[in-house]
């Protein structure tokens, strides 16, 4: 027998182990990153859940605060009309004190 053939082949080369322990701690590394990252996320979601569910009970708190005082607050639809109608009863007193000079000349 030679040389070559009782020398045993190793199956791997210690270089390669060496890369595939740092490849699976880096991605191992990626995973805990990742899962972290998500939980904060969720975390995120769940605190802006509650702030909306506030937000919520608020504006509902607000409208019900408005539908119990609407009858104590002048609609701007009856404030522009009755402004209409005192400017028109304006004029024509206007006018007829226009017309009560001129006949005294």
């Amino acid at each position: 027998m030679t040389e070559e053939q009782d020398m045993p082949v190793r199956s791997r080369p210690i270089m390669e182990r060496h890369i595939q322990t740092v490849l699976l701690s880096v991605i191992v590394a990626a995973l805990l990153w990742f899962g972290s990252s998500v939980v904060e996320v969720r975390e995120g979601f769940a605190r802006q859940d509650e702030k909306m569910i506030g937000v919520q009970s608020q504006l509902a708190q607000i409208q019900a605060d408005l539908r119990s005082q609407s009858d104590k607050y002048y609609p701007r639809a009856d404030a522009e009309r009755e402004m209409t109608s005192f400017r028109s009863d304006i004029r024509t007193l206007r006018e007829r004190v226009t017309v009560l000079e001129g006949k005294d000349e």
